[in-house]
């Protein structure tokens, strides 16, 4: 482990720091800091990742998975073999790493629903989407807990939908 992260500073990247990298004080409540990269892009409607450092301890916006509108805009922010094995059928999939070059088509005129396999990544996402303007909320639990509410789900392939 990094020595600031020992001693409770903030660590700051360009990717999320891994799993391992990461110490849980209590239950959902991260201790070190992530460094994002998004900026608005006013004129060309988009948004790029860039200089902000957020703390997984603050306030996140957040709904749970059973509460999420039918009608909502659901991004689903996991990479491509996940999304293949279950996804809201509704959602749109734009992979986390891929969001900085993608961010004009996640629709600015309403609230977004941010969702991952457990809630970390879209917890990610949301701060950022929030501080570049946009109307986010993180679903809870992410597709874990979709799937556990009975929320529809439904896969890529031709195998029954899971959370990968």
């Amino acid at each position: 482990m990094p020595e600031a992260l020992s001693r409770g500073e903030s660590a700051a990247c360009s990717e999320p720091q891994a799993d391992r990298d990461r110490r849980v004080a209590s239950a959902g409540v991260v201790k070190i800091s992530v460094r994002y990269r998004m900026r608005d892009s006013t004129q060309g409607g988009s948004a790029r990742f860039h200089g902000g450092v957020m703390n997984f301890g603050e306030d996140v916006p957040a709904v749970d998975a059973a509460d999420v509108p039918q009608d909502a805009y659901l991004l689903d922010v996991r990479e491509q073999d996940e999304w293949d094995a279950g996804h809201a059928p509704q959602a749109v999939h734009i992979p986390m790493g891929e969001l900085s070059d993608r961010a004009a088509e996640v629709p600015r005129d309403r609230d977004v629903y941010v969702i991952c396999r457990s809630g970390m990544r879209s917890a990610q996402v949301t701060i950022a989407l929030n501080n570049a303007g946009w109307l986010a909320k993180n679903v809870d639990g992410g597709m874990k807990r979709w799937a556990e509410v009975g929320r529809p789900m439904e896969s890529s392939g031709d195998g029954p939908a899971y959370v990968a």
